[in-house]
Parts: C-alpha cells; structure tokens; sequence
C-alpha cells in the first residue's frame, strides 16, 4: 500500500517497526542531501512510495503533499 507508515510509528497492518526510515533520517536527507531539496518549513512525515511525502507545513499548520 502507499502511505501506510508513519515515520517513527508501528505500522499497524503488518506489525513491522520501520528503523532504517525513521523521521530524523528521511528530514536530513529530504532537507540536506537530496538532488531537489525540500523547504525547512515542511516536515516529512508519511512516504507515498514514490519519493514524495506528506509533510507537515510549519508556516501554515497544514498537512500538505
């Protein structure tokens, strides 16, 4: 499925705990590292699979793709 693990959360269909992509790995490497990196204002918090997130936006308080 895309976009069922929440960073740093069980995931609770298959009971797994998802280490090696955790919050503060996927924002350092989203914000720092990436060939297009994201703004500091959004907070990746759900992978869709694809390479894009879900994040956070910390200038708006919503939830954007």
């Amino acid at each position: 499925m895309m976009g069922d693990i929440i960073l740093g959360i069980h995931n609770i269909l298959t009971d797994k705990k998802y280490t090696e992509i955790n919050l503060e790995n996927t924002c350092i490497f989203e914000h720092f590292e990436a060939n297009n990196p994201m703004p500091l204002h959004l907070v990746p918090f759900c992978p869709n699979g694809y390479g894009n997130h879900y994040c956070f936006d910390l200038h708006n308080h919503n939830i954007v793709f």
